[in-house]
């Protein structure tokens, strides 16, 4: 199988939630291949899906060769970047939240989503996350064709500090883009637009700069 297919069909397993089945085809997949091409993020997620599954195993190792995958792939550079992270600390149960509910988001299951995120938002646990989840109801209610609720959450979480997460706000000012040319608001959009295209250096850099490829001719318009 090539790798990129590989990742599509796991990414479908993991992203049900379905993390003892994911562990399988990650496990499968790092046996077969002997490509660096989403090794990364394979053994990143194959560490997840331990913390999921309160397995006795721990995840270190997988954490480890989390390390060694192709930077270049936006999955694989932040596959090292979050192990980095979580071989210094263990992950809290708010991040496990935040990856539950971000697969919701994947599977399209936007009202269960916005209520998990809701319920997360009154958690005194969640601190520094904000933002995070601020943009995770912007995406969600933009889905929804909720485009004042989206505009509404993402500037929110463009208005939290995030040290770490530097990817938030440049897709949050996506978000606020295309809820704006949603709503009409071409001046909003080119505006929102402009500030999101300024930003590099960030998780899945690659996957926001084709999006706002295409929503480009659409704020130019």
């Amino acid at each position: 199988f090539l790798s990129e297919e590989w990742c599509r069909v796991h990414g479908f397993y993991f992203y049900k939630n379905n993390f003892e089945k994911a562990k399988e085809f990650y496990v499968r997949f790092l046996s077969e291949t002997k490509e660096k091409n989403y090794s990364g993020i394979a053994n990143y997620r194959l560490a997840i899906c331990n913390e999921f599954e309160n397995e006795s195993e721990p995840s270190t190792g997988y954490y480890k060769s989390a390390q060694n995958g192709n930077e270049l792939l936006d999955d694989d550079y932040y596959a090292k970047k979050k192990s980095e992270i979580y071989l210094k600390r263990n992950i809290t149960e708010v991040e496990k939240s935040l990856i539950f509910s971000t697969n919701l988001l994947e599977q399209k299951k936007y009202d269960t989503a916005i209520d998990s995120l809701t319920i997360l938002l009154n958690d005194n646990q969640l601190q520094n996350y904000h933002a995070q989840v601020f943009l995770l109801l912007s995406e969600a209610y933009y889905y929804q064709n909720n485009f004042d609720s989206s505009l509404f959450f993402a500037q929110k979480a463009i208005g939290e500090k995030s040290k770490n997460e530097t990817w938030i706000k440049p897709f949050a000012y996506y978000f606020a883009s295309v809820s704006s040319l949603k709503k009409n608001d071409k001046e909003k959009a080119k505006y929102y637009f402009e500030k999101a295209d300024n930003f590099s250096g960030f998780f899945y850099e690659n996957k926001l700069k084709s999006m706002l490829k295409n929503l480009k001719r659409f704020v130019n318009k």
